[in-house]
C-alpha cells in the first residue's frame, strides 16, 4: 500500500495540477528572453520607474542598505584590519583575483585553468565544451540513461561551479582591499560578458535552479563592492538590472520542491531573498522577499531534525544550509533578526552541532557526500574548517561558546559585520561547550576527552542514510553514504582515522561508489557484502538502518552504542552492533564490534587514515601504531568466537592509492582525490564473533600499559565494569 500511494503521489507531481500550473509559469517566463534594457524601467517601482539610467546609477550609488558589507565609509579600516590580522588570506585573495583578471579560474580540484579569451563559459576543463541549446531541451537529454549519453561529456558540476561565479567575489573583495580599478573593469567586463553569451533560458548555466540562484548571490555581494567604481556606468548596470530581474523571475517558478526537498531548495529561496534585498526597487520585491524567507523557514522546521542535524546527514551540505539561512539575516542588517524565535533557535543548534563535530586541529571530518559548495568565501581555510561560520554564529546570536577553539578565525564577521562586528568578536571571552555531545536524531555522538588541542577525540555515526527512514522498497539515499557504524579519530592535535569525503558525482560511478560505499569507511564489513545495495548515482537499495541506539556521558567515561540491519540479507543474517567507550584518565578508546547471529562468517575491520598518517606494524601480530606527524597510538585487536569459545586468528594488510579494485585513497575536497593508507583486519569464525579494538593514545604524560585491555578476557571484564558503572547493560 506505501508503494502504490507512493506511486500516485509521483504521477500527481508530474501530471498534476500543480504540475500543470508549474509548466504554465515557465512558459510565461519565455518573453523575458527578449526583453531589452530600455524594459528595465517598467520592472521598477513607480518612484524609481521615472529614472533616468543617470539618475538610476546615483540612486544605486547613493542609497543606505541595512547590512555592513562592503559599507564605503569603513572601507580603509576594514582593509587595515584584513591586512594586519589574515595577511595570508589577503595575499591569497589578490593572487585569485590577479588570476581572475586574466581569465584563469581553479574549480573543484581543475587546478589554475585559463578559461581563453573572451571565457568559455561552457568548458569540461578539460578542453570540450559543453552542448548549448534551450534549458528545458538540455535538460530532457543531458540526464538520460543514467547520465550515460553522447551529450553528457564529464562531470557537469565544474562548469555549473563556473557558473556561480565565486570568482566574481574575489574580484569584489580584491577591489575593496585596493581600490585598483583593473578589479573592478575585470568583474563588470566578466558580468556583461556572460550577460551577452549566456541569453536568458539558454545554456547550461540556466539548467539548474541552484545555479542560477548561487549566481545571483554572487553578483549581490561583488556589485556591492564595486558600486562606486567608475567601470560601474548607466549602461552598464541597465543591462546587469535586465539580468537579474530575469534571474529573479526564473527563480520562484523552478523552486526545487520535493516530498522531501534539499539543500537546493534553500538556496533557491536564499538566491530569491538576495535580490529582493539588495534590489527593493524592483516592483515584486516585497512578493520575492515574504516568499523566500516563508520557504526557508518552512524548509527548517522539515530538514532539520530537533538536534540540530540537518536531515541530508552531510557535513558539506549541513553548512551550506546553514550559510543559505544566514545570508538574508546578514542582508537584512543583522538585526533584528528576519526569523521567527524557532527559525532563530534551529538555525544556533545547527552551529553548535558543527561544533562539536570540529576536531580539535579545528577541522571537521568530511562526512557523507560533499561538492565544494560555499555561499560565500572570505577566508582562505579549508573547506572543512568551519571556525569562520561558527565565530560569524558568535556574534549573530550572542554565544560565546560558538567561539570556543576559534580564535584568529575572525575573517568572516570582519567582512559581514565590519570592523565594529569584529572589535565585538575579539572582545567577547570564549565559553567552554560541554566535552562531548549527543544528535540522537541526526545519529551522531562526539565524544571528546577534553576541550585541549591535544586531546583524544571521536565521533560515531549511527544515523539514517540521508533524508531519514523511507520505506524499505523506496530506493533513495541521495547524499547519504553507506556508513553506519562509522566512526573518526582525531588525537594529538591531528586526524588520525578519517570519514575519506567525496572525490566525484557523475564524473565516474565507480569512483563515485568507493568513495559512499561501506569499503569506504571505518566500518565492519561481513562476507565482501555493503551494508546497503548501491544501485543509480543516488540510491541505495536495502538500506542499512540504524537499531537500539543508547548512551551514557559522565565525567570520567562516555559510551555510546548502537546497531544496524544492513546483514539481515545474509544467509543466516547477522546483526551488527558496534559500541564506543571513552575513557579519560587513561586517555583511551576502545571500540567493540559484536557480530549476532549464527553460521560461520567472514569479518573485515576497516581503518582508513589520513594521507601523512602511516600504520606500522607493532611488537605483537594483534597490534599496530596509527603514526601521525605528531602523535601516536597504538591499535590493539583481540577477536574471539563467542559459540566456539576461542580467540580468532587476524589476517592484516595495508592498502593505498590502488585502483584495481579502488582501495586507499582520500578526498579533502570534491574533485581533489591522494592515496592514503587503509588498514583491513580479516578474521573468521562461527557467530556471535566479538571483537575489541583498544586505541591507546601514545604520548608523554600518557599511560600506556594497557593492563587488563591486553587481553580478550581481561578486556571483556573491563568493558563490563565500565560500561556497568555508565548504567548501561555489558
Amino acid at each position: 500500500m506505501r508503494l502504490l500511494s507512493r506511486l500516485k503521489r509521483a504521477v500527481t507531481a508530474r501530471w498534476g495540477p500543480a504540475a500543470r500550473a508549474t509548466q504554465t509559469a515557465r512558459e510565461a517566463l519565455r518573453p523575458l528572453a527578449s526583453m531589452s534594457d530600455g524594459d528595465v524601467p517598467a520592472c521598477l517601482r513607480p518612484e524609481a520607474a521615472g529614472r533616468s539610467p543617470v539618475e538610476l546609477l546615483a540612486q544605486y550609488r547613493s542609497r543606505r542598505m541595512p547590512w555592513t558589507l562592503f559599507q564605503p565609509g569603513e572601507r580603509k579600516e576594514l582593509a587595515r584590519l584584513a591586512a594586519d590580522r589574515y595577511p595570508d588570506s589577503c595575499k591569497e585573495t589578490l593572487r585569485r583575483a590577479d588570476l581572475a583578471c586574466r581569465h584563469v579560474v581553479a574549480v573543484l580540484g581543475s587546478g589554475d585553468t585559463d578559461l581563453g579569451d573572451p571565457i568559455n563559459w561552457w568548458t569540461d576543463f578539460k578542453g570540450a565544451t559543453w552542448a548549448q541549446g534551450d534549458y528545458e531541451e538540455l535538460n530532457a537529454t543531458l540526464y538520460a540513461d543514467d547520465f550515460q549519453n553522447d551529450r553528457y561529456i564529464g562531470d557537469i558540476k565544474l562548469p555549473w561551479e563556473l557558473n556561480k561565479h565565486a570568482h566574481f567575489l574575489e574580484l569584489g573583495k580584491a577591489y575593496w582591499l585596493t581600490a585598483d580599478e583593473r578589479y573592478a573593469d575585470a568583474l563588470l567586463a566578466q558580468m556583461e560578458d556572460w550577460i551577452a553569451r549566456n541569453p536568458f533560458l539558454h545554456g547550461i548555466a540556466w539548467t539548474q535552479n541552484l545555479i542560477v540562484a548561487q549566481r545571483a548571490i554572487a553578483w549581490v555581494l561583488a556589485l556591492q563592492a564595486v558600486r562606486d567604481s567608475p567601470a560601474l556606468t548607466p549602461a552598464r548596470l541597465l543591462t546587469i538590472l535586465r539580468s537579474l530581474y530575469q534571474h529573479a523571475r526564473y527563480i520562484p517558478v523552478h523552486f526545487e520542491f520535493a516530498e522531501r526537498a534539499s539543500n537546493h531548495l534553500f538556496g533557491n529561496a536564499a538566491g530569491l531573498a538576495a535580490l529582493a534585498l539588495a534590489f527593493p526597487e524592483f516592483r515584486e520585491a516585497d512578493g520575492w522577499r515574504a516568499q523566500a524567507l516563508h520557504v526557508i523557514e518552512t524548509e527548517l522546521a522539515k530538514q532539520v531534525y530537533p538536534d540540530g542535524v540537518q536531515y541530508e546527514q552531510s557535513i558539506n551540505y549541513h553548512r551550506y544550509v546553514a550559510e543559505f539561512c544566514l545570508l538574508p539575516w546578514l542582508l537584512s542588517g543583522a538585526r533584528p533578526a528576519p526569523y521567527t524565535a524557532a527559525s532563530q533557535d534551529t538555525l544556533r543548534r545547527m552551529l553548535t552541532f558543527l561544533l562539536h563535530m570540529t576536531q580539535p586541529n579545528g577541522r571537521v571530518q568530511p562526512v557523507s557526500d560533499a561538492d565544494g559548495a560555499r555561499v560565500w568565501q572570505f577566508n582562505d581555510r579549508s573547506i572543512n574548517d568551519h571556525r569562520g561560520l561558527l565565530n560569524l554564529g558568535a556574534v549573530l546570536f550572542k554565544d560565546n561558546t560558538l567561539k570556543f577553539g576559534s580564535e584568529g578565525g575572525g575573517e568572516d564577521v570582519l567582512w559581514w559585520l565590519g570592523p565594529a562586528g569584529h572589535r565585538q568578536w575579539e572582545a567577547m571571552p570564549a565559553g567552554e561547550p560541554p566535552r562531548s555531545a549527543a544528535f540522537p536524531e541526526g545519529g551522531y555522538f562526539v565524544l571528546r576527552e577534553a576541550w585541549r588541542p591535544g586531546a583524544l577525540w571521536a565521533f560515531f555515526d549511527c544515523g539514517h542514510v540521508g533524508m531519514g527512514d523511507w520505506p524499505d522498497e523506496v530506493s533513495a539515499g541521495t547524499h547519504g553514504h553507506s556508513d553506519l557504524l562509522t566512526f573518526g579519530l582525531a588525537a594529538g592535535g591531528e586526524t588520525l582515522l578519517t570519514d575519506i569525503g567525496s572525490y566525484t558525482y557523475t564524473g565516474s560511478k565507480p569512483w563515485h561508489d568507493y568513495f559512499r560505499s561501506a569499503r569506504g569507511h571505518n566500518v565492519l564489513l561481513v562476507d565482501g557484502q555493503d551494508q546497503s545495495v548501491l544501485t543509480t548515482f543516488w540510491a541505495l537499495r536495502e538500506r542499512a538502518r540504524p537499531r537500539q541506539v543508547a548512551w551514557r556521558f559522565s565525567a570520567d567515561a562516555d559510551v555510546v552504542t548502537g546497531a544496524h540491519d544492513g546483514y539481515r540479507r545474509l544467509s543466516p543474517p547477522v546483526l551488527h552492533r558496534r559500541s564506543l567507550l571513552l575513557l579519560r584518565a587513561e586517555r583511551r578508546l576502545i571500540v567493540r564490534d559484536d557480530l549476532e547471529g549464527g553460521g560461520r562468517h567472514a569479518a573485515e575491520a576497516l581503518f582508513h587514515a589520513m594521507p601523512a598518517v602511516r600504520f606500522l606494524p607493532g611488537g605483537r601480530p594483534d597490534s599496530w601504531t596509527i603514526a601521525g606527524r605528531q602523535g601516536a597510538v597504538t591499535m590493539t585487536f583481540l577477536a574471539d568466537s563467542l559459540r566456539e569459545g576461542r580467540p580468532l586468528s587476524l589476517a592484516c594488510r595495508v592498502a593505498c592509492g590502488e585502483t584495481d579494485p579502488i582501495d586507499g585513497w582520500y578526498a579533502e575536497d570534491y574533485g581533489s582525490k591522494e592515496p592514503a593508507p587503509v588498514l583491513h583486519v580479516s578474521f573468521e569464525g562461527a557467530c556471535p564473533i566479538r571483537c575489541y579494538t583498544v586505541l591507546q593514545l601514545e604520548e608523554p604524560g600518557s599511560v600506556g600499559d594497557l593492563g587488563a585491555w591486553s587481553t580478550y578476557r581481561g578486556a571483556d571484564e573491563a568493558w563490563g565494569s565500565a560500561v556497568k558503572g555508565l548504567g548501561l547493560p555489558a
